[in-house]
């Protein structure tokens, strides 16, 4: 029990310098793209630097820090801590759902951006910058994969294990559990997109919040599929390479 908890511990101090780069870019990015009204509100609080270096503590202390310590733990007592390497068929899975997944994400733009005209507007090459793409990557790829899935995943399951299945071994966990802990962390997944939509389209009508349930929600059930059967290293990988697939192909098309 006690290596379970050095493990847990050397996992979040490992992902914590992550999280704090993530958390500086993407205050840097909120303070490059918020409107003028919500900035002046945060500056009217404090500096942009001081609003930068909170958002980089608050990432790494909480998101990656601690949530990555007991999600490690969660993982561990409901069998889904695997071994954090890489084999080749595992590999070359999570790149054909990351081509996919990125392609997928690309119905934003040729479909949703046709019915809802605050989406179309977003779609301006000087929204896709290099720190729009960091944060992307490092923010979504692996912040977002340790809050959704190593920690509410394996929350959601644990507790759904204890409160409705029979078999108390970890080795037995019933299917359902997973499936229906998957489709939790998924929603919340979307859920937690709903400020950042709002921040984007100024507001929320009935298509911008099925838009953001139905990318959000899918692609987290996929994610945490690959979390599940192949380990946290995947679903972070795809979740990082769908956003650079997607934004190159955006970028060409904008151009």
């Amino acid at each position: 029990m006690k290596n379970i908890y050095k493990s847990a511990l050397k996992f979040s101090l490992c992902m914590l310098p992550i999280g704090i780069i993530g958390g500086v870019l993407i205050g840097m990015h909120n303070i490059a793209t918020l409107d003028e009204e919500m900035i002046n509100q945060i500056l009217s609080q404090m500096s942009k630097e001081v609003y930068i270096m909170v958002s980089g503590i608050q990432t790494g202390i909480l998101y990656t820090g601690i949530m990555g310590f007991l999600g490690y733990i969660l993982a561990d007592k409901v069998n889904l801590l695997k071994k954090l390497t890489f084999t080749k068929r595992s590999t070359l899975i999570t790149l054909f759902i990351s081509i996919i997944v990125g392609l997928l994400l690309l119905s934003d733009y040729f479909f949703f951006a046709k019915v809802i005209p605050e989406v179309a507007a977003s779609y301006t090459k000087d929204s896709y910058s290099p720190i729009y793409l960091a944060v992307s990557v490092i923010y979504g790829g692996v912040i977002e994969e340790i809050m959704m899935r190593l920690f509410f995943m394996s929350l959601a399951a644990f507790i759904f294990w204890k409160l409705f299945a029979r078999s108390k071994e970890k080795e037995n966990i019933p299917v359902w559990v997973f499936v229906v802990a998957n489709i939790v962390s998924a929603l919340l997944f979307a859920a937690g997109h709903i400020p950042a939509t709002i921040a984007t389209f100024g507001g929320l009508n009935t298509f911008i919040l099925i838009r953001c349930f139905l990318l959000n929600g899918i692609f987290g059930m996929v994610f945490g599929w690959l979390y599940r059967k192949l380990g946290l290293q995947y679903a972070m990988m795809a979740h990082a390479l769908a956003h650079v697939i997607h934004h190159v192909i955006l970028l060409y098309l904008l151009l």
